[in-house]
């Protein structure tokens, strides 16, 4: 049984893959973790992907990921 942060890694890049572009909308992981972890993952429930950046990006998609990456940058910038 691989570990479990592993499998829900790999849940979203499946998920992010799904729609890569504009993402799956905002609080899907949950729903896409379901649809593609293993069956034998059954009792455990996940609600996030366990990676901030995975997530934003299998949820907002490119563009979404693009944007917080600038965002990040920005404040970065401005602190410097």
């Amino acid at each position: 049984v691989a570990p479990f942060r592993e499998v829900l890694w790999q849940a979203g890049l499946r998920q992010a893959q799904s729609s890569p572009l504009l993402g799956t909308g905002p609080g899907t992981s949950a729903d896409y973790a379901r649809m593609f972890r293993p069956p034998r993952m059954d009792a455990s429930e996940a609600v996030y992907h366990h990676n901030d950046w995975l997530q934003l990006l299998a949820e907002g998609g490119w563009a979404g990921f693009s944007l917080g990456l600038l965002l990040l940058l920005t404040a970065f910038s401005c602190a410097w």
